[in-house]
C-alpha cells in the first residue's frame, strides 16, 4: 500500500506542490492529525559576496569575520536544536464510604517529568526525542500492589517518543519511530483508535500514554489525505508486524474517514467516524467492527458450588463498538460561552453482570471504560466564566448503564504567575456494586473502590 501511494503521489504534476502548496498542507494535517507540528522554514541566506572585489584581510579583519562565523554557527544550531519539557507535580486522595479519620485517606503523588529535544537540519528533514521521568513519594521501598502482588515502583524512566520525519520529492511525508496517534471522534470513547496498546482514560487530566512504534507514510491527494501505517510495536520478527491504512476526506464542514488495522493473532479492525456542524449542534459518530483471532468473552458466575466461567470464542462474529455524540456552544452574557454535551456508548464485547468482574480482572481482561455493555456521558465547559479570565471549569458524568454505577466528576483548571498551570478535581462514585462501585473480597484481602477521590497539581511547560 505505501508504494501505491508513493506512485499516486509522484505521477500527479510536479508542479502542483512543489512549493507551500500541497507540502505545507499536508504537514498541517499530519500535526494536527497525530500531535506533532510542522517543521519552521530555513533563515533566508544572502548571497556571498565576490571575493575578487574585496581587499586584502588584516589580522583584525580576520579576528573579526571569526567571531561573527563562530556568532553565526551557534545561532544556527539554536535554531536547529531545541530543549523543552513539562513538569507536572500532583497529589491525590481516596476516601471511602467510612472514611471519619486521616487514616483512613489513602494518598498518591503520581508525578510526571518530560524532557524533550527537537532537532530540525532542514525544512524538510525533522527529529524529535522525548523522555519521561514518573515518581511518586508515597510509595514506599518493597511495596506491593495488594490486588497483583507486583512490587510498586517509586520511580521509573520510560521512552515517550523516538522519530525522524522527512518527505520523498515533497509528495509522500514519512514519520518512522515510536510516536504519538489517537484516531477517533469521540470525546470519552474511540473504537476506532487501532493502534494504541491501551485505551485512553476518559477522565484524566489530559493524554498520559506513551507513543507506538510506527512507520507512517502520509500521502495527500487533493482533498483526501491517506495514510499507510506498518505497526512494529513490540514486533520480534517480521511476521508479527502489523498494518494499518486510513482515509480522509473533508466535504464542506463534514469531516469523513475509513480505517482500518490487521495484525498476527488480533483480531481484524475497520472503522469509520464522521462529524460535522449542524446549526448550533457539533455532531459526530464512531464505529468499529472487529473479526478474528483473540476474540472472546466469558459466560458463567462465581457463585458458590457453581463451575468457573467458560471462555466463549467469538471469532467468527462481527462484532460492532459505536460511539455518537453532540455538543452545543452558546453564550452567556455578553463574552462568556458555555459549551454542553453528551456522548453514548454501545460496547459489543461488553458485559451485563457485574459479579463476574472479579474472573475478568483475573484473566487480564478488565478494562475500565470498556467492560460494560451500554455507557452513556454528559458533561459542561464553562472556560474563563466573568473577572476569571485565568479559570476555566469541567463537569463530568459517566454512567456504565449495563451495571448502573456511574461517576461524576468536577475540574478546575488556573493560570497563575502566567506559566503556572493548577488544577484541581473531585470526583464522587455512585452505585451499589459494579465498574464504579466496586469491591471484591480475596483471601487476604478486601478491595472497596473509593467513593470520594480528589486531587491537585501543578504543571508548567517549557
Amino acid at each position: 500500500m505505501i508504494l501505491w501511494f508513493v506512485g499516486a503521489a509522484l505521477a500527479q504534476d510536479s508542479g502542483s506542490g512543489s512549493g507551500s502548496g500541497s507540502g505545507s498542507g499536508s504537514d498541517s494535517r499530519d500535526d494536527e492529525i497525530f500531535g506533532t507540528v510542522s517543521p519552521p522554514p530555513p533563515p533566508a541566506v544572502p548571497p556571498a559576496p565576490d571575493e575578487s572585489l574585496a581587499a586584502p584581510d588584516t589580522p583584525l579583519d580576520q579576528e573579526i569575520r571569526s567571531d561573527q562565523s563562530i556568532s553565526e554557527q551557534l545561532a544556527a544550531k539554536d535554531e536547529r536544536l531545541t530543549f523543552g519539557g513539562m513538569l507536572y507535580l500532583r497529589e491525590d486522595g481516596y476516601l471511602g464510604s467510612d472514611a471519619t479519620s486521616p487514616e483512613d485517606v489513602d494518598l498518591a503523588s503520581p508525578s510526571l517529568f518530560d524532557l524533550f529535544a527537537d532537532v530540525n537540519p532542514n525544512d524538510r528533514i525533522r527529529g524529535y526525542a522525548q523522555g519521561r521521568l514518573e515518581y511518586d513519594w508515597t510509595i514506599a521501598d518493597g511495596q506491593v500492589d495488594p490486588l497483583t502482588g507486583e512490587e510498586l515502583q517509586r520511580a521509573s524512566v520510560l521512552l515517550d517518543q523516538l522519530w525522524i520525519k522527512a518527505d520523498i520529492a515533497r509528495k509522500v511525508f514519512l514519520t518512522v519511530g515510536k510516536q504519538r496517534i489517537k484516531w477517533g471522534a469521540g470525546r470519552f470513547w474511540n473504537p476506532t483508535d487501532f493502534l494504541n496498546t491501551e485505551r485512553l482514560d476518559a477522565l484524566a487530566v489530559f493524554d498520559e500514554r506513551t507513543g507506538v512504534a510506527l512507520l507512517k507514510a502520509h500521502v495527500p491527494l487533493g482533498t483526501w489525505n491517506a495514510y499507510a501505517i506498518a505497526n512494529l510495536e513490540r514486533t520480534g520478527s517480521l511476521e508479527e508486524a502489523g498494518g494499518a491504512a486510513r482515509l480522509e476526506a473533508l466535504v464542506g464542514n463534514t469531516e469523513i474517514t475509513a480505517s482500518m488495522a490487521a495484525r498476527k493473532d488480533q483480531p481484524f479492525r475497520i472503522g469509520a467516524d464522521v462529524s460535522s456542524g449542524v446549526g448550533l449542534f457539533d455532531l459526530y459518530a464512531e464505529g468499529a467492527l472487529l473479526h478474528g483471532d483473540d476474540l472472546h468473552t466469558w459466560e458463567g458466575t462465581l457463585a458458590e458450588d457453581a463451575p468457573l466461567p467458560t471462555k466463549v470464542d467469538r471469532s467468527d462474529e462481527w462484532i460492532p463498538q459505536v460511539t455518537a455524540g453532540a455538543e452545543i456552544t452558546f453564550k452567556i452574557g455578553d463574552i462568556d460561552t458555555l459549551s454542553l454535551g453528551v456522548e453514548g456508548f454501545y460496547n459489543g464485547l461488553g458485559y451485563d453482570d457485574p459479579d463476574l468482574y472479579p474472573w475478568l480482572f483475573a484473566q487480564g481482561d478488565l478494562q475500565f471504560f470498556y467492560v460494560g455493555k451500554a455507557y452513556g456521558a454528559a458533561y459542561a465547559y464553562l472556560p474563563a466564566p466573568g473577572s476569571w479570565q485565568h479559570v476555566s471549569f469541567t463537569g463530568s458524568y459517566i454512567s456504565n448503564l449495563s451495571d448502573e454505577t456511574s461517576v461524576a466528576r468536577l475540574d478546575t483548571s488556573w493560570v497563575v504567575l502566567t506559566e503556572l498551570a493548577l488544577n484541581g478535581y473531585v470526583q464522587y462514585h455512585l452505585g451499589d456494586q459494579g465498574e464504579f462501585a466496586y469491591s471484591v473480597e480475596l483471601p487476604d484481602y478486601t478491595y472497596v473502590m473509593p467513593t470520594v477521590e480528589l486531587g491537585i497539581g501543578a504543571r508548567i511547560d517549557f
